[in-house]
């Protein structure tokens, strides 16, 4: 995670959790929480940074037969088509949670929905094939994308003073993860290839934050979650272009596998105001 994000969740905790007792004791009852038992709606705003690793594979060279025409060249488009991504992006969304209170402890659930904009790419524009002859550049791109979550999630707390919860939280977490690559270049068998995926992605999250609460029926919080979600695999091919496929085929050539795969996990700080009913 981003050292700005740790800095600003901590700070967000530390705000919360260095209210005086004093303080509380000087409240008066109207304003203090009867209990935190009880349902909620609220919304949130934060950011994100996602950590992807990306990895192109552009198979093993057969002599005489695959596109490819040397192992250097595959190992090029491999090495551009491949290496970690350090992605950042706002969130909002909404959340609707309930909660139960037994003495100083508070167990609930929680689910909130909302945008999760996440998205990169490696690749290489005009890139000189190592071996080739003649020679030729090709042009190539691997990339994901997300645009929403979902997390479904257990809440276990503890309450230092009344109207302060610290709480851990952990659960599912769920997004819909796309992966796509393309391929093309300017030798006279004029390669094309690429291919896309997309998949609805079921991980996991954890995390832990506190919230205050300002009256009977408002309250705010500050909260850090991590989350992973494994990783999406599209496959593909590269061959010679529409108009030479046939001589290409004639000549006993294959179309080379070409294949890109992400793996996301990602960090998120936010900050939400509830209403409890």
């Amino acid at each position: 995670m981003h050292s700005g994000g740790v800095l600003a969740a901590a700070a967000a905790l530390t705000i919360l959790c260095l209210q005086p007792a004093e303080a509380a004791d000087r409240t008066s009852p109207a304003t203090q929480p009867a209990t935190w038992t009880g349902s909620y709606i609220g919304a949130f705003l934060g950011r994100a940074w996602g950590d992807v690793d990306l990895r192109t594979d552009a198979g093993a060279f057969i002599p005489n037969t695959s596109y490819f025409t040397a192992p250097e060249n595959i190992a090029s488009i491999n090495r551009n088509g491949s290496g970690s991504l350090n992605l950042d992006e706002f969130v909002g969304g909404v959340q609707i949670g309930t909660s139960l209170q037994s003495g100083q402890f508070v167990v609930g659930l929680e689910a909130d929905f909302g945008s999760f904009n996440i998205g990169g790419a490696k690749g290489a524009t005009g890139f000189t094939y190592p071996v080739f002859v003649p020679p030729a550049d090709y042009t190539m791109r691997a990339s994901m994308s997300t645009d929403w979550l979902v997390t479904g999630r257990a809440r276990l707390g503890w309450t230092p003073q009344p109207n302060l919860l610290l709480y851990a939280t952990g659960g599912i977490a769920i997004t819909n993860l796309r992966v796509s690559n393309t391929f093309s270049d300017n030798a006279p068998s004029q390669g094309v290839g690429g291919s896309s995926a997309s998949d609805t992605m079921v991980g996991w999250t954890l995390g832990a934050g506190g919230e205050l609460a300002l009256s009977r029926e408002w309250s705010i919080k500050a909260e850090y979650l991590y989350l992973d979600f494994g990783s999406v695999t599209t496959k593909g091919s590269v061959f010679c272009g529409p108009a030479v496929a046939a001589i290409c085929t004639g000549l006993g050539f294959v179309p080379s596998p070409y294949t890109s795969s992400a793996d996301l996990s990602a960090h998120i700080a936010r900050v939400g105001l509830n209403y409890r009913f």
